[in-house]
């Protein structure tokens, strides 16, 4: 088995890259991240072609329906801190009142 960058797993595959990164994602491809680089070995490659041909095919390519109809979807979470969550809750909570107006003329 042989290591491969990202650029060169999706040249084995014969795909745009972009192609590539989201069939990966879908398909749960094992990978490896090695610090900032990561590497795809050619076998796991070979089986997720594989896993793809016996897949029975959708009929006219149509996905399947979200089970949420929902357009109006609003997702909490993700890559925030509990810090910044908190101040961004007192933000928001925080009464909108403005500070006082100094007097402008001069005496």
């Amino acid at each position: 088995m042989q290591p491969l960058s990202v650029e060169e797993a999706a040249a084995f595959v014969r795909l745009p890259v972009s192609t590539f990164r989201r069939i990966a994602k879908e398909q749960d491809v094992p990978r490896a991240k090695i610090g900032k680089r990561v590497i795809y070995l050619d076998g796991d490659l070979v089986a997720m072609i594989q896993k793809m041909q016996n897949a029975p095919a959708t009929a006219g390519g149509a996905k399947e329906k979200p089970s949420c109809q929902s357009n109006n979807v609003v997702r909490f979470g993700g890559a925030i801190s509990r810090g910044q969550m908190e101040r961004d809750l007192e933000g928001a909570l925080k009464p909108r009142t403005s500070s006082r107006r100094r007097n402008s003329t001069t005496g």
